[in-house]
């Protein structure tokens, strides 16, 4: 492919739309450490990450995209090794023990692991889409999705890890799964997720729990054995008299889907006890809760949704001023370089600054949308899908922790947020979009 023919098709949009988040992530990294005097090198180092990213990105772009679908896999495996070594020999970091470090810089291994995670994904269902609406074709993605989401549970990191769920769900229902077994899935993951939500929230709200037999007997069920075995065992009762209604009221059933239904409904009560027991950590439970009602634990899990509303609503439309920022300058504000780094810029900038940024990300997600639709191969199509559900779930989830209207979970902005395992594997996944883009004609 000649330079000017190149040039031509060169996603001019979707590169200045990044390159312009990254350099505004970059000026407000620099305000959450400043502090009145420059207090942290944190915006440099992030600076160095962007040169980095720059070259990956360019890699990614002059590459064949075809070539990951061809070796795509062993990119896979090679990520999981890294989330195996990391359990062993990471480095422990506001508690999760998710880092290599190497003297004064570090690597991230679930942030990089995301993108052998869409390879993957993309090779299988490019591969079988025509038999993608038999169940058996389902288990290999939900297991390459199950494999590496328990590996990063265990650092923990329970955000980046619930994050390939949404994604993995998404690209088989483009790739033409069937709705019931969507939906089924679906359920098993609020079984698993809403069990642990449910007793979390009603430790601190114990006069709930003494006034209701059967909350308190699922409270127990999850934490002690025998109770465990007693209610598996009246939800399968309860399910066997559900379809024996259904079946004697003439209700049209598909027997093998309720079956289906059934194990996903028992299997999400088991796997509740393990996210409950093993998973998830205290201070994540309380951190799922906090948003509903911030005042529960205004001083510890609800103090950083209150600190973001107040840096938020201070803001205005125009916002008080670069380095101005009340909230941010003050230090109140926490995690206001990383997690709440928008939080920073809507202080500063107002609600100007944070449309501005929101939109850009939409640009970058309806290209990324855009392109897949455009893709010359059933691979580039899935691998764009794949990419822009990434940004679109990062983005939603961290722009609603901020505001306080979801669960905080520890997810950053990406390419905004400080990071530089975060910001150079999403500048990587552009570089991808770009590619995908720049051959859609080629053949």
């Amino acid at each position: 492919m000649g330079f000017k023919n190149s040039a031509r098709k060169f996603d001019y949009l979707l590169f200045f739309s990044t390159m312009l988040i990254i350099a505004l992530g970059i000026l407000f990294i620099f305000s959450a450490v400043y502090h009145g005097k420059i207090t942290s090198p944190l915006w440099s180092k992030q600076l160095i990450a962007v040169g980095l990213g720059l070259v990956l990105m360019f890699l990614a772009i002059v590459v064949n995209y075809q070539i990951f679908g061809q070796y795509g896999y062993y990119f896979y495996f090679f990520s999981l090794i890294s989330l195996v070594l990391v359990l062993f020999l990471g480095k422990t970091v506001r508690g999760a023990q998710s880092w290599f470090v190497f003297s004064n810089f570090s690597i991230q291994p679930s942030e990089f692991a995301k993108i052998p995670f869409i390879f993957a994904l993309s090779i299988y269902l490019s591969k079988n889409n025509r038999q993608i609406e038999s169940l058996k074709t389902l288990i290999v993605p939900l297991l390459l999705t199950l494999i590496p989401m328990i590996l990063i549970l265990k650092q923990p990191d329970f955000g980046s890890a619930m994050m390939l769920l949404p994604v993995c769900l998404v690209m088989m229902f483009v790739g033409g799964a069937k709705s019931i077994y969507l939906l089924s899935f679906f359920l098993y993951v609020a079984i698993t997720l809403g069990i642990p939500f449910l007793i979390t929230y009603l430790s601190f709200h114990q006069d709930i729990l003494i006034n209701s037999v059967i909350l308190k007997f699922i409270t127990m069920a999850v934490t002690h054995w025998f109770q465990g075995i007693v209610f598996i065992l009246v939800i399968v009762l309860v399910l066997a008299v559900i379809f024996y209604l259904l079946i004697n009221f003439k209700f049209s059933v598909n027997f093998n889907n309720f079956i289906i239904t059934s194990l996903l409904v028992v299997g999400g009560c088991i796997s509740s006890c393990f996210v409950q027991n093993f998973f998830l950590r205290g201070y994540q439970k309380k951190r799922l809760l906090a948003f509903l009602d911030p005042q529960i634990d205004p001083l510890g899990a609800g103090y950083h949704i209150i600190q973001s509303k107040i840096a938020i609503g201070s803001g205005g439309f125009f916002g008080k001023g670069f380095l101005n920022g009340t909230q941010t300058q003050l230090g109140f504000l926490p995690e206001q370089h990383t997690d709440f780094i928008l939080s920073v810029m809507a202080e500063e900038w107002g609600f100007f600054g944070a449309v501005l940024v929101i939109f850009l990300f939409f640009i970058i997600i309806w290209r990324g949308l855009k392109i897949s639709m455009e893709a010359r191969d059933m691979f580039g199509s899935f691998l764009a899908v794949g990419i822009s559900c990434v940004f679109l779930f990062y983005t939603i989830t961290n722009v609603g922790m901020v505001m306080g209207i979801m669960p905080i979970t520890g997810l950053p902005l990406p390419l905004f947020s400080y990071g530089g395992s975060a910001l150079v594997s999403g500048m990587i996944a552009i570089g991808l979009l770009l590619n995908i883009h720049l051959r859609r004609y080629t053949y």
